[in-house]
């Protein structure tokens, strides 16, 4: 449960900082100057993020009983 929310909290702090950093610049701009492996491990980064966070399996659905 806390985790949850440490992972929230520190979700929303990134989306911050995106959206501050875009008032100057584009992100795009400023990825494309990264060097191509640090660009390559943020992709990386972010498809680990995915599977390791992700929510699977079978869920019911949340509406089911309306």
């Amino acid at each position: 449960m806390i985790e949850d929310f440490v992972i929230a909290v520190l979700a929303i702090a990134l989306m911050e900082c995106v959206h501050y950093k875009q008032r100057s610049k584009s992100m795009r701009e400023v990825i494309s100057k990264l060097p191509f492996y640090v660009r390559w491990a943020g992709y990386y980064a972010i498809i680990l993020a995915i599977l390791f966070l992700g929510v699977y399996g079978q869920r019911q659905f949340i509406y089911f009983q309306f």
